[in-house]
């Protein structure tokens, strides 16, 4: 709540001083694209290293009692099941080189509003480097999206495959 209130009086602030600036235009601009990344992060799944962590050791725990088991069956679901902690592995990963590029990408926002507010680089400089900060948020947004997609995705495999190894095990 209180980010979000920062938020809010930064745009504020940021608007109100842009008025007068010849970019006052490209300025908008780049606080619209601040704004939408921040708002993308803050919706942006927090990716529980622990909770991974934790289905991951289950994973692997599990996967190694059903290797004695000699059903085909089973065995065909221990593949899939195994390839959740690969997943997983990638997804902890990405969020890591997300957030990296996240922290970047903010503060070159925040560096170029400032470049442009003080008028230091001229109108079709500052509209390329725009572009290219606008392209490169874009990416970043995606990315969230995807990797939240497959989060809820691997996870939802999980439970399903769990439940018949779980099952299996105890039979």
């Amino acid at each position: 709540m209180r980010f979000l209130f920062y938020i809010i009086i930064t745009g504020l602030i940021m608007i109100s001083s842009s008025c007068n600036n010849p970019n006052s235009e490209i300025l908008s601009e780049i606080n619209h694209e601040i704004d939408r990344l921040e708002i993308e992060r803050l919706a942006y799944t927090n990716v529980d290293s622990l909770e991974i962590a934790d289905i991951r050791t289950t994973i692997t725990s599990n996967y190694y009692k059903i290797g004695n088991l000699s059903n085909d069956s089973i065995s065909a679901t221990a593949i899939s099941y195994s390839h959740i902690d690969k997943s997983l592995k990638q997804i902890i990963r990405m969020d890591k080189i997300i957030r990296m590029d996240y922290q970047k990408t903010i503060k070159q926002l925040y560096d170029l509003y400032s470049d442009a507010e003080k008028n230091i680089i001229d109108g079709a400089g500052l509209k390329n480097y725009f572009q290219e900060e606008k392209r490169i948020t874009e990416s970043i947004i995606q990315r969230m999206k995807y990797n939240n997609q497959r989060l809820e995705s691997e996870i939802t495999k999980f439970d399903s495959l769990n439940t018949i190894i779980v099952n299996q095990l105890n039979n």
